[in-house]
C-alpha cells in the first residue's frame, strides 16, 4: 500500500533530522514533484552525493512551485559556497525566500568578511520550525565568534543547541554543541565547554 505524499515527506524529513540519510533517501523512493526533488537533493548534498544534488536541485527548480525551488536554490547556493565559490552561491541564493537561503547568504558574508551583512540576513529570515530557527541561531553564533563576541556566540549556540533538541535533529544538534564548546572556551567558562564537547561525544 503506497503511503501519501506528504506522509513520505514528512517521514523523510523525520530521518534526515536524526542524520539517516540512506534511510531518508529510501523512503523517498519513487516519489515524484518537485518536493521529493528538492528533498533528494539536500540528501545529497548532506551525504556528499554533488552529482545528484545538483540533478535533483535542478530538477526541482525547474518543475516546482515557490517552496520547492527556493528550497533547491538554496541547496544549490549551500553546494557553490562549499566549493569556495562564493559569488555562485550569493547569485543563485540572492532572491530566494526561506531560512535556508538566509543562511546561505549568511555564510557568503561571513566568509568574505561582511559580518554586518551577515546579520541582517538572519535577523530578516523567517523560520518556519525549530529546525530552521536552531539553523540561523547557530549563524548567528559563527558571526557572533567572527567579530570576537565570544560570551554571545555562547549564547546563540546553546539557544541553537535547545532549538535542535526540540526539533530532534541529533546531526545539528551535536554540531552546535561543539560550536558552544568552543566559543565557551574562548569566553572562559572551562566547564560549559567540557560539558558542551562531551554531549556533542555521546550524541
Amino acid at each position: 500500500h503506497r503511503l501519501p505524499a506528504p506522509v513520505v515527506l514528512a517521514l523523510s524529513d523525520a530521518l534526515v533530522r536524526k542524520g539517516e540519510m540512506g534511510r531518508a533517501s529510501y523512503a523517498l523512493g519513487k516519489l515524484n514533484g518537485a518536493d521529493a526533488d528538492a528533498r533528494r537533493a539536500e540528501i545529497a548534498r548532506r551525504a556528499g552525493d554533488r552529482e545528484t544534488a545538483e540533478k535533483s536541485a535542478r530538477k526541482a527548480i525547474a518543475n516546482g512551485k515557490s517552496a520547492a525551488r527556493d528550497a533547491a536554490r538554496a541547496c544549490l547556493a549551500r553546494l557553490a559556497w562549499d566549493a569556495g565559490k562564493f559569488d555562485e552561491a550569493l547569485d543563485v541564493a540572492q532572491d530566494a525566500h526561506g531560512a535556508a537561503a538566509a543562511e546561505v547568504r549568511a555564510l557568503v558574508a561571513y566568509s568574505t568578511g561582511r559580518i554586518g551583512d551577515g546579520f541582517r540576513e538572519i535577523d530578516g529570515a523567517q523560520a518556519r520550525n525549530a529546525e530552521e530557527l536552531a539553523r540561523l541561531e547557530a549563524m548567528r553564533g559563527m558571526l557572533e565568534h567572527a567579530r570576537g563576541e565570544s560570551s554571545a556566540s555562547a549564547r546563540a549556540f546553546g539557544r541553537a543547541s535547545e532549538l535542535a533538541t526540540q526539533a530532534g535533529s541529533v546531526v545539528e544538534e551535536a554540531t552546535y554543541l561543539t560550536g558552544l564548546a568552543a566559543a565557551a572556551t574562548d569566553d572562559g567558562d572551562v566547564g560549559l565547554a567540557l560539558t558542551s564537547a562531551t554531549r556533542a561525544a555521546l550524541l
